[in-house]
C-alpha cells in the first residue's frame, strides 16, 4: 500500500509541474512572439517562431529536469548537470525543428 500512495504522490506532483512548466511557457511564447512585433494570430518569422519554441522549452525542461532531480535522488545520487542536460536537450531539439521548418518553408 505504501508503493501506491508513492507512486500516487508522484503522479500527482509530476502533474502540478509539467502543468506549471505550460503555463510559464505559454507566458513566455506571448512575450517572445509580442517582442518581435507579432500577435499570437500572426505566423511571424522563422527566427521568431524558433526563439519562442526554444524558451518555452528552456521553461518546460527546468520544470521536468528539478522534479525528476528530486524524484531520483531518493535512489541515487543527481547533480544538477542533469537538468542542464534536459534543457540542452530541449534546446537543441527544437533549434532542429526550427531550421527543419525553415528549409521545408513551413511556419
Amino acid at each position: 500500500m505504501i508503493e501506491l500512495r508513492s507512486y500516487s504522490k508522484w503522479t500527482l506532483n509530476h502533474i502540478w509541474v509539467i502543468s506549471i512548466s505550460y503555463l510559464v511557457g505559454c507566458i513566455a511564447l506571448f512575450l517572445v512572439h509580442g517582442s518581435f512585433g507579432f500577435n499570437m494570430d500572426e505566423n511571424g518569422t522563422y527566427f521568431s517562431n524558433t526563439l519562442m519554441h526554444i524558451a518555452s522549452g528552456i521553461i518546460l525542461a527546468l520544470g521536468t529536469g528539478l522534479f525528476q532531480k528530486e524524484i531520483l535522488k531518493e535512489h541515487f545520487h543527481v547533480s544538477f548537470s542533469w537538468v542542464w542536460s534536459i534543457i540542452t536537450g530541449f534546446v537543441l531539439a527544437e533549434l532542429l525543428a526550427g531550421l527543419v521548418l525553415w528549409k521545408l518553408e513551413i511556419y
